[in-house]
């Protein structure tokens, strides 16, 4: 089902104000004279299912705003939203009303107190739990209004801010940056629609894929690709996402490394990072795994003389003994993790007793983080 073919619910919120006759006026459409904003939302979206939220006191106009709109259109009573109870009741209220997946126009024209915020805040919830689209907030300004014309003006462009935030926090939590990119592509501002975005939204959906995939020399290889994508398509500071890509930048950089390229001292800090980052992120099972492979590649760099990191016969013998212990601690956790306990269904014993994951591995990895500063590695700190 597209977008076109969802339900539309016009929610509108009445307050008991005075009002006065106007036109009002949006895009390049002018309503016909009227005292109720919701009358110019009728004669704009006829196939609209029309809900008009009022208190107590504002439910007494339901005859007089009925007979000025017109059509169906039906009044839910609500409260006034002063306390955390009725704030809880508007909510439910809102969920029972509005249907799943709506596409959702919702009018502030005429709101009541803090009411609007309220309900606003309640639909970002929506957006989320029940697939709701908001597709505009519209107010008419009528202290703006020029010769009894009311401006409409549409605040729906601000609710963006929300979804470059839930984006850019999904991806910084998760290394998931399917949402931030299809946000990227959904939300170019005008005169910056070129391929510079198209390139970010692609370097973000392949770091995010290849960290998944335990692909690092690849994810490495992405990360520096993104953080020049992110520099070239840095906005001016007054956008809402220009801070979220600074955040990005400042939790991707550490990760870039290109193997044949950077030096052994860079590509060994960035996976170490990484390990630490998959760790952090719940990804405790590819910390573990990780960390089995750097401890090689540490021990080589570490050891006197160095050995190339490509060298093959450098074996566990040849590690320091700190090193050695290390390795032998996070081995059987690495095979357990990765074995995902079925080892206890196929009947072998020695998997019947699973370790405490994440206390062995953040302890390993804390031991680790310690020898590699001790021998000039920089490494950010994340734990």
């Amino acid at each position: 089902m597209n977008n076109r073919e969802k339900e539309l619910v016009i929610i509108s919120i009445l307050g008991t104000g005075e009002r006065s006759e106007v036109e009002y006026r949006w895009k390049d459409q002018t309503s016909k004279k009227t005292t109720i904003f919701l009358s110019a939302l009728r004669g704009w979206y006829p196939e609209a299912q029309i809900f008009a939220l009022a208190t107590e006191e504002a439910k007494r106009q339901e005859r007089y705003v009925k007979e000025s709109v017109g059509g169906p259109l039906e009044f839910v009573r609500i409260s006034e939203g002063r306390d955390e109870g009725e704030f809880s009741e508007l909510y439910r209220v809102l969920v029972e009303t509005v249907p799943d997946d709506a596409r959702v126009v919702f009018d502030i024209t005429h709101g009541y107190r803090s009411l609007p915020l309220l309900v606003l805040l309640a639909l970002g919830y929506l957006r989320e739990a029940k697939g709701v689209r908001v597709e505009h907030i519209l107010y008419g300004a009528e202290r703006a209004a020029n010769g009894g014309v009311v401006p409409v003006i549409d605040l729906a462009p601000f609710q963006g801010m929300w979804d470059w935030a839930h984006a850019a926090n999904r991806f910084i939590d998760t290394g998931d940056a399917r949402l931030f990119a299809r946000v990227m592509r959904e939300q170019v501002l005008p005169g910056e629609e070129d391929d510079r975005f198209e390139e970010l939204a692609e370097a973000l959906e392949s770091l995010s894929h290849e960290l998944l995939a335990n692909n690092l020399v690849e994810a490495g290889r992405q990360a520096k690709r993104l953080i020049v994508a992110l520099k070239n398509v840095r906005p001016s500071d007054e956008r809402p996402y220009a801070l979220l890509t600074k955040r990005l930048e400042r939790q991707i950089t550490p990760m870039a490394f290109e193997y044949g390229v950077d030096s052994e001292k860079r590509i060994i800090e960035s996976l170490l990072y990484i390990a630490t980052w998959y760790f952090k992120h719940g990804y405790v099972e590819k910390s573990a795994a990780l960390l089995a492979e750097w401890i090689f590649l540490f021990g080589k760099y570490t050891h006197n003389p160095p050995k190339p990191l490509s060298d093959n016969k450098f074996g566990a013998a040849d590690l320091s003994p700190e090193l050695r212990q290390a390795h032998d601690d996070i081995k059987g956790l690495r095979n357990a993790l990765m074995h995902m306990s079925i080892g206890v269904i196929r009947g072998k014993d020695q998997e019947t007793e699973f370790p405490e994951a994440r206390v062995c591995t953040k302890k390993v990895l804390k031991k680790l983080l310690e020898l590699a500063r001790k021998h000039g590695l920089e490494v950010a700190a994340l734990l």
